[in-house]
């Protein structure tokens, strides 16, 4: 974090140093419980920045405050005094830094559900424009525990930053703390984030000896792409991190082996997830989704002990062991089929399982891979006798957690979630009762890219199908997404 790089000062049009990273906010204290998106990041080392959190899972800063760090990043949220102030403490879990711009988006293990999101801004900041900035960092008589505010002018403006000038002339712009937090317009429909902090000149901060006190921001406008599809909700069954929906399943030879999705209603041939050899023999019903909060895809089995066991994924198409999800002891014996999806609303992926007593049974996560149970999702006891396998996914369009089953008629049937944790039947999803006889294993996932949630199917014809949903609960035949008729024949399970 001590490194100096040389920018392009705006105002003077030369190239001189500055430097990064380390900036922080002359001008007042920020009131608490004001903009709460504020993010106050360290290493407990050497370091601390700022950010904003743009998402549940995701904060934005500057790469040069995630590049160097000495230790596990913090970040406190929602937090004007860093010592006072309710919020919420998270810890980073791994970092995207952006090709040519000094910007990185930083994922925290557990989701922030309480906080107001500023957008990002897309409209291109001008000179002479007056902007505020946030940090946590020094200001010209303080050290940093504090949020504080400040107006800016935008005094020059370059391809991909910004100088910026405190509007009072014997105030710092931005300081050691500051680096990585936003600058931000205040509009009549919301607050926009439109650059952030990259570099100060750092006089007029405390414990500096610098004169010159305007400072560096990188533009937003440029890169909102690049943040939106960054932040973006992954289908749970995208394993290689590619944005399109994967189909994984345990083949004949009793290995588990990942289709990758062309984001159309095709699937490439398979590549093996985890070391062939038969390893996965015994292991039964699983699910996909990111269950310890990575923003990759893991896997949720039943394995060959009838432990409930997680293997997370890197990715790139591979699964690590990550152990147990419940306690050991047998205690999934005769739970035959399962599901993932957000059932309670809290932006955390659970489980529904069909379990021994034939009910259907919603295990919550905590968000790194451990199930509490939350009890019965439909029904009394044993209601779900001889239903198949099911699927989750969004499929009536309200953006809650629904389950799709084959049921003891051989009818595929939604069951929409309420958000609450509990379902309700909304009624048979395609074809006549009993259309759905000798099909087996599914997998829910938006195999087509069109926002919409699919299934793909092994059908009576032992075939891979594609059948597309509308986002009103029903389903049309898309075709074969892999090999010939009858190509599937002998497969145990897909990722449901």
């Amino acid at each position: 974090m001590q490194a100096v790089v040389a920018l392009a000062a705006m105002a003077a049009v030369t190239t001189i140093q500055v430097t990064p990273s380390e900036a922080v906010t002359g001008g007042a204290a920020v009131a608490d419980g004001d903009y709460r998106f504020a993010v106050h990041l360290t290493d407990g080392v050497s370091h601390g920045c700022t950010g904003t959190l743009v998402s549940p899972y995701w904060i934005l800063t500057a790469k040069d405050c995630v590049a160097n760090a000495e230790g596990p990043i913090k970040a406190q949220i929602g937090k004007a005094d860093l010592t006072a102030s309710a919020g919420h403490d998270r810890t980073i879990v791994r970092s995207v830094t952006h090709p040519t711009l000094n910007l990185a988006l930083s994922r925290i293990t557990l989701p922030v559900n309480d906080i107001t999101f500023p957008r990002i801004g897309t409209t291109a900041v001008t000179a002479g424009e007056s902007l505020t900035i946030l940090g946590y960092g020094r200001t010209r008589t303080t050290w940093v525990g504090l949020l504080h505010k400040a107006t800016i002018a935008v005094t020059g403006v370059e391809a991909d930053t910004l100088a910026i000038a405190n509007v009072d002339e014997t105030a710092p712009t931005t300081c050691k703390g500051d680096a990585g937090g936003p600058a931000i317009r205040e509009t009549s429909t919301g607050v926009e984030v439109v650059a952030v902090h990259s570099a100060s000149y750092q006089g007029g901060c405390l414990g500096s000896t610098a004169t010159r006190r305007d400072a560096v921001e990188t533009r937003l406008d440029g890169a909102a792409s690049w943040i939106a599809t960054t932040i973006a909700v992954k289908p749970r069954t995208d394993f290689n991190n590619d944005g399109k929906a994967d189909v994984a399943g345990i083949n004949p030879a009793n290995d588990m082996v990942l289709y990758a999705g062309d984001g159309t209603g095709k699937v490439a041939s398979p590549a093996p997830m985890w070391e062939t050899g038969g390893k996965w023999a015994g292991s039964h019903a699983f699910t996909a989704g990111d269950f310890n909060g990575d923003g990759f895809s893991d896997i949720a089995i039943i394995d060959s002990q009838n432990n409930m066991r997680l293997y997370t994924g890197d990715g790139a198409g591979q699964l690590k062991n990550a152990g147990l999800m419940w306690e050991t002891g047998g205690k999934w014996a005769g739970s035959h089929a399962f599901t993932a999806g957000d059932f309670n609303s809290d932006n955390i992926l659970d489980i529904a399982v069909i379990d021994s007593q034939n009910s259907m049974r919603l295990y919550a996560n905590d968000g790194t891979g451990q199930l509490s149970n939350k009890g019965i999702m439909f029904g009394a006891t044993g209601a779900w006798i001889n239903h198949q396998a099911f699927a989750g996914g969004d499929f009536n369009g309200d953006g809650k957690a629904d389950i799709a089953i084959i049921d003891s008629q051989n009818s595929m049937r939604l069951y929409a979630g309420d958000g609450a944790g509990k379902l309700i039947n909304k009624g048979i999803m395609f074809g006549a009762t009993g259309a759905w006889i000798n099909h087996q294993a599914f997998a829910g996932g938006d195999f087509n890219s069109d926002g919409k949630a699919d299934i793909a199917i092994i059908d009576s014809q032992n075939s891979l199908r594609l059948y597309a949903g509308d986002g009103l609960g029903t389903l049309a035949n898309k075709g074969i997404m892999n090999g010939t008729t009858g190509a599937w024949a002998n497969w145990k399970w897909l990722a449901s």
